[in-house]
Parts: C-alpha cells; sequence; structure tokens
C-alpha cells in the first residue's frame, strides 16, 4: 500500500512511532533525514509505470512510499506542508 503521495515527501517517510511522536522537534528532524543506520531501500520508476508498481506492491504486501520525483537539475530539495524545508544537517561523507 502506498503511505503517502509525492506531493509532500517529508510526510511520506516511513518513521517509527517514537519519531512520529516527536517529529516537530528539528533535532529528530535532523536525524530522520541524515543520522543514524536505519536504512529501507529506495529505487526509482517511470511515472507512467506508477500503477503497476503500486499493483504489484499491493498483491506482494509490500508498503511503498513514494517520498519524491527526480528532476533535470541539480541538488535536492524537500517539500513538507507543500513548503521547502531547509535542511541543516547532511548525512556522512565518506569521501570527506
Amino acid at each position: 500500500m502506498l503511505r503517502s503521495g509525492c506531493g509532500n515527501p517529508f510526510e511520506a517517510l516511513p518513521l517509527s512511532e517514537v519519531a512520529s511522536r516527536y517529529i516537530e522537534l528539528e533535532a529528530v528532524q535532523n536525524c530522520v533525514l541524515a543520522g543514524g543506520d536505519d536504512y529501507e531501500l529506495c529505487f526509482t520508476a517511470p511515472p507512467e509505470r506508477h500503477a503497476e508498481v503500486l499493483s504489484i506492491a499491493q498483491q506482494i504486501g509490500l508498503p511503498l512510499a513514494c517520498i519524491g520525483i527526480i528532476k533535470d537539475t541539480t541538488g535536492l530539495s524537500l517539500l513538507r506542508a507543500g513548503q521547502t524545508m531547509i535542511i541543516k544537517a547532511t548525512g556522512f561523507d565518506h569521501f570527506a
């Protein structure tokens, strides 16, 4: 089942029960976006295959969350409630 549409990716991110309770705290938002070792698989699919991907996920009981779209631009933008979020923290840079 799809957890949310791609309109507000932050709201679609899968969160633990504890993180959900404290998500308004900036420190929790930073942890969700850039910290820890909790992993989920991320993949892309062409928009015209959206219905097919959802159908397959539903058939096998796989929860999906549409967390964004790929654009022909550089950088990362994150929407929350339709507004662009400022991302202060970044993940670990293995090449720094």
